[in-house]
């Protein structure tokens, strides 16, 4: 049912990239918002498949969507793998410094987007490319020590989804949240970011 005509509405902007994309993420935030009574969400996205902060930093039009209408949030989700190298978590903390104070100039607060570890039990953990994940457990940590630091360094508050995954799976291993590709979010990976979301926006 419709919220009441009275309910506070947020206007979210998602900077990002593919873990906001897929599936339509801003689309089912809206929608659980508007199952309830409380605070309403119109949410729009500003993101590139694969995209880095800093990459889209440097997108001047879509770094301009800041200051399109009025926008009470800015959720910014950083490259699924920023927080397990020291030099992305660098350059991540470089990045978020500048849109943060773009993002005070538009009189909007931040969101930090703490992502999860890829899959357990995938080849992400055997490949010797990624040999500096280590572990699901040395992922997760990395993510939530990083997404803290950043959102202390931006005033900011974390959504932490990565902790949501963690939790759910540790229920039961097989819950269906990963796409094939063991990184990627399912439908009901990203309806469980949606809820976290919509807790983290709004309280509720």
């Amino acid at each position: 049912t419709a919220a009441p005509a009275h309910a506070e509405t947020l206007n979210v902007l998602f900077i990002g990239n593919s873990y906001t994309l897929r599936n339509d993420l801003t689309g089912m935030l809206e929608k659980i918002a508007a199952s309830g009574k409380g605070a309403q969400i119109k949410a729009q996205t500003a993101a590139k498949n694969g995209a880095t902060l800093k990459e889209l930093w440097s997108d001047e039009k879509l770094r301009s969507e800041l200051h399109v209408g009025h926008r009470d949030v800015v959720v910014l989700q950083e490259q699924s793998l920023w927080a397990q190298l020291p030099e992305t978590v660098e350059d991540t903390a470089k990045s978020a410094r500048l849109w943060g104070e773009e993002i005070a100039k538009a009189g909007a607060k931040p969101v930090i987007f703490e992502t999860w570890e890829r899959q357990p039990g995938s080849f992400w953990y055997t490949d010797k490319r990624f040999g500096f994940l280590k572990t699901p457990k040395n992922m997760r940590d990395k993510n939530a020590e990083a997404s803290a630091a950043l959102a202390a360094q931006l005033k900011a508050k974390v959504a932490p989804v990565g902790h949501a995954y963690a939790d759910l799976l540790k229920q039961n291993a097989k819950w269906p949240l990963y796409e094939a590709d063991s990184h990627h979010p399912s439908i009901p990976g990203t309806y469980l970011a949606a809820l976290v979301l919509y807790k983290t926006l709004t309280g509720g």
